[in-house]
């Protein structure tokens, strides 16, 4: 029976009933005809008009959500579109539906509630119609080009969200309205039933007098068929009052049980819940993807088939999927070329719209600054190792870059200052080894004009002796021989004076020469100091300054030498003194003694003896004197020989500061030109470069 249409059990019950009810008469068929005006009522009213009222309120509720939808200002173009177009289909749903009620044959008293739902609806409208067009309003402005953050488009956002609020007032006190006709619909099903009962109640005392069986009868059967259409009914409308409030709550997963509706209306139910499926497949599918894309997963481009707006849906989706990956891509392809050194890769922003065209030129952007720095420090160390030490960095930087180009700029300001003390020094080491020369060859002539008078003095006392000797083998001539004596005597006195002026001015000379020896000496000194700082300066330098600092090293050796040579010069000085004031004092006895004997020549004219005697102490006394002479010859030589030897060590470090000049002229300096350290060789006398030519 369950299986049976509602239309074949309502045709057999009432064929059933009118066979029974012929007895009864006119009284059961008017109470039968009630009946059916009851039940007619609640169909074609309450029932119609439960589900118009339905499809208004479902209506209102997707435009809402719509609403909703749009207040969103960052959404995507593709979903606001879509919630336009949602708003207007399920407004002219709701008015549609509206419409429909209206025209049913409704009781004053419904039509009075429905009537109070006019204002609310119309202002709910209005207002939502006020919403769309602000929001149209700033999404034109944004398709423009204007600026999220422009006043125009703030203004317009800020008006549609004062026209949402008083939207959303309006919806709080549309649903309340809507609801009490509801209410009113649904009492007057009740009422229906039972106006249905009494009518049934009538007919059965009516006919109960006429047949009473076959008015009971009656009877159950139109309970049973009242109870099973409001089952139907009923189940039906908590099915479908199931499956919208899931849509409403986004459960996409619900589905109703079809099984529990009446067979008649199972067909409604299955539809229903295949439009709720073909919305609900691809909205999961475009959640799937964007939740994929956002926990920055590789996503494959939606292969599945759709049709309208979700192939809209699709064609957005894979387009952002294909910008994503071609993002990623040329972000790789910048990070993989940085670590490789090759800060010249670029990428393209005219590939790219909108925020992504902003990363890429930023990318680039960063990759500028972090080269510029680079190039121009590599070409400066490039000229610094050219020897050019008046390079500088003169980029402006910031951070890092600052402190790279600060510290480059330092190191280069050091080796030029240290380099400009090295040339000083180089030509003030020049000019002292020509002064050291010069002094070397004024001392070798003082010596050989020594050695030169001591010949004479020694030629002179030889000559003495011999008239001495004579005067001895021939005591005959006594008197003849004491006055040649005698005069011999006073020249030897003459001689003896000359020599022993010739040993002061050998004397004087040699302490001249020490204390040249002693400036030699602090020559020396100063230049070993100053070979020191160098080699400091150029150990700080690092590997820029390890030439230099050979030649420092070179410069402090040099000094060394001549601080050696110095000190056996100024040793074979002191000993040429020594040997000075020896033969000054022999000088002044053989004085002496001369005296003597012209004071004995002069006495002893006639004793021959004593003369005889006087001549050979005489003899003897000159032989110690030629001695004397000859060993005062031999160190006025020794010193001579140590003047040319200064003088070879003065031109040999002449010769090794001409060699650092040219290193420290091959520095650039600044100004347009090396430092200078040539020219110093000027400082040396003519005769001592020729001396020097001449030994080497």
């Amino acid at each position: 029976m369950f299986r049976i249409k509602t239309r074949d059990r309502v045709l057999a019950f009432a064929a059933f009933a009118l066979a029974v009810t012929l007895a009864v008469g006119a009284v059961a068929r008017h109470a039968l005809a009630q009946v059916a005006d009851q039940f007619q009522s609640v169909a074609d009213v309450q029932f119609a008009g439960a589900l118009a009222l339905d499809a208004v309120e479902n209506g209102h509720q997707l435009a809402m959500r719509a609403f909703n939808a749009l207040l969103i200002e960052r959404g995507d173009e593709g979903v606001r579109q879509r919630s336009y177009q949602r708003i207007a289909e399920a407004t002219a749903s709701a008015e549609q539906a509206r419409s429909a009620f209206e025209a049913l044959p409704l009781d004053a008293g419904t039509r009075q509630l429905y009537a109070e739902t006019g204002g609310p609806w119309h202002g709910w409208r209005e207002s939502g119609e006020r919403f769309v067009q602000l929001a149209r309003q700033r999404d034109g402005l944004l398709a423009a080009g204007r600026s999220p953050t422009d006043p125009e488009v703030k203004a317009a956002a800020d008006a549609a969200y004062t026209t949402w609020q008083a939207t959303t007032k309006l919806e709080r006190t549309l649903t309340p309205a809507l609801a009490a006709v509801t209410r009113r619909n649904t009492e007057q099903v009740a009422e229906a039933k039972v106006k249905a009962a009494a009518a049934v109640r009538a007919g059965d005392r009516a006919a109960l007098a006429v047949l009473v069986a076959g008015a009971a009868l009656l009877a159950l059967l139109a309970l049973v068929i009242a109870r099973s259409l409001q089952r139907a009914i009923t189940t039906f409308q908590q099915e479908t009052a199931a499956l919208c409030d899931a849509v409403h709550r986004g459960d996409l997963h619900h589905r109703a049980d079809a099984d529990r509706v009446h067979f008649e209306l199972r067909g409604a139910i299955v539809g229903l819940q295949a439009a709720v499926d073909a919305f609900g497949v691809p909205f999961q599918a475009a959640v799937r993807c964007a939740e994929r894309l956002a926990d920055g997963e590789a996503v494959a481009p939606i292969e599945a088939e759709y049709q309208g707006e979700f192939a809209a849906l699709k064609r957005s989706l894979n387009h952002l999927i294909e910008v994503t990956g071609r993002r990623e891509r040329d972000m790789e392809a910048l990070i993989e070329a940085a670590v490789r050194g090759r800060l010249d890769a670029r990428g393209d922003p005219s590939a790219y719209r909108g925020r992504d065209a902003h990363l890429i030129a930023g990318m680039n952007q960063v990759l500028d600054a972090v080269a510029a720095p680079i190039a121009e420090v590599s070409a400066a160390l490039d000229r610094l190792a050219r020897r050019d030490l008046a390079v500088r960095v003169t980029g402006s930087y910031q951070g890092e870059h600052a402190r790279i180009k600060d510290a480059l700029n330092a190191t280069t300001e050091a080796l030029h200052d240290a380099m400009g003390q090295v040339s000083l020094a180089v030509t003030q080491v020049a000019a002292a080894a020509g002064q050291i020369a010069s002094s070397s060859q004024a001392v070798a002539a003082g010596a050989s004009e020594q050695a030169s008078s001591l010949e004479e003095t020694s030629s002179s006392l030889s000559s003495m002796s011999s008239m001495t000797k004579g005067t001895a083998d021939s005591a005959h001539e006594a008197e003849r021989l004491a006055q040649r004596a005698q005069s011999a005597a006073a020249d030897g006195g003459s001689a003896t004076a000359q020599m022993s002026r010739a040993m002061e001015r050998i004397k004087a000379a040699a302490e001249g020469t020490s204390e040249i020896i002693k400036v030699i000496n602090e020559i020396a000194f100063q230049t070993n100091l100053l070979a020191l700082n160098a080699a400091v300066e150029a150990a700080r330098a690092g590997e820029a300054g390890r030439g230099f600092a050979v030649v420092a090293e070179e410069v402090r050796s040099l000094a060394l030498r001549s601080k050696e040579a110095a000190a056996k010069t100024e040793e074979l000085i002191r000993g040429s003194v020594q040997q000075a004031q020896a033969g000054e004092v022999t000088a002044k006895h053989v004085a002496e003694v001369l005296g003597e004997i012209t004071a004995s020549v002069t006495g002893v004219t006639g004793l021959l003896g004593e003369i005889a005697a006087s001549s050979r102490e005489q003899a003897a006394g000159i032989d110690q004197v030629e001695q004397a002479v000859t060993q005062v010859s031999q160190v006025t030589q020794q010193n001579a020989a140590s003047s040319e030897e200064s003088s070879s060590a003065a031109v040999e470090l002449l010769r090794q500061s001409e060699d650092l000049a040219a290193v420290v002229g091959s520095f650039e300096l600044g100004g347009g030109g090396p430092a200078t350290g040539a020219g110093h060789a000027a400082h040396l006398p003519k005769n001592s470069r020729a001396g020097a030519a001449a030994r080497a």
